[in-house]
């Protein structure tokens, strides 16, 4: 093919026919201007393909890591209300001498969310430099909403009621005048290694002193505070992530219109 344009071309001088030479030479640049045009829009169809392939897998992997935290959460919430449950129940309870002492500790609501939203894919995206989403920016702004404000708004909750259970657990132990096992289902296990030097009954009689000592009251109000904040922004976290999760699905598999 280049032999043949080049006869043309040499053919065209030998015979003085500089218009038509001209005209040649034109078209000839015109076609190779036109050939790397066609391979440019090949390279960018096929980079923007391979970028779309990306983006879904992307979308992909954070709607699993949104359905882990929307699991966890949920669980979580569910915790939180029978701990809520527990400690109102300790404040307006008479002596109740028939329940055993480990369900009375247990009532006390030691332990807190230690939950941290999954952010791999997250992370994933941001080390590789990926702060938009071409196919999808609306979806984009929300995840980094959720993995930014959201998430640190949610680990502020988990912190204060982290440190705010140390300190109660710290208060009942040492205050208590009762004698505790490891806590929870420990207690039973802790009661049989180590006897108590207090029985049963003396426990249970201590315990609901201390339940009528106003420090104690007020430390029961507190925690009922805190979980119950704990549990709205547990249960705003779980509307977000699901929001995300429904934004995703509409994306990936489009209703008909």
């Amino acid at each position: 093919m280049i032999k043949f344009f080049r006869k043309i071309r040499q053919s065209l001088l030998t015979e003085n026919k500089y218009s038509k030479y001209l005209l040649y030479a034109i078209g000839e640049i015109v076609l190779v201007v036109i050939g790397i045009l066609i391979a440019v829009s090949i390279n960018n169809w096929n980079e923007q393909r391979q970028l779309l392939i990306k983006e879904e897998q992307y979308l992909h992997n954070l709607r699993k890591d949104l359905i882990s935290d929307s699991l966890a959460i949920s669980e979580g919430l569910q915790n939180k209300i029978q701990k809520v449950e527990n400690l109102e129940w300790l404040l307006r309870t008479d002596r109740r001498m028939d329940i055993p002492m480990d369900t009375l500790v247990d009532r006390l609501g030691f332990g807190y969310f230690g939950y941290s939203l999954n952010d791999e894919t997250y992370k994933k995206m941001i080390n590789a430099g990926v702060t938009s989403l071409n196919s999808n920016p609306d979806i984009f702004e929300k995840v980094n909403q959720y993995y930014t404000h959201t998430a640190n708004y949610f680990d502020s909750f988990k912190v204060w009621d982290r440190d705010a259970n140390l300190e109660i657990a710290g208060y009942y132990t040492n205050s208590s005048g009762i004698e505790m096992g490891s806590g929870n289902a420990g207690l039973s296990i802790m009661a049989n290694n180590y006897p108590f030097v207090q029985s049963e009954e003396e426990r249970k009689i201590i315990f609901y002193e201390f339940l009528r000592n106003p420090t104690t009251r007020n430390y029961l109000r507190r925690s009922i505070f805190r979980k119950s904040r704990t549990y709205e922004n547990m249960e705003q976290t779980l509307s977000e992530a699901r929001g995300l999760i429904k934004a995703i699905d509409e994306v990936q598999d489009p209703k008909p219109q």
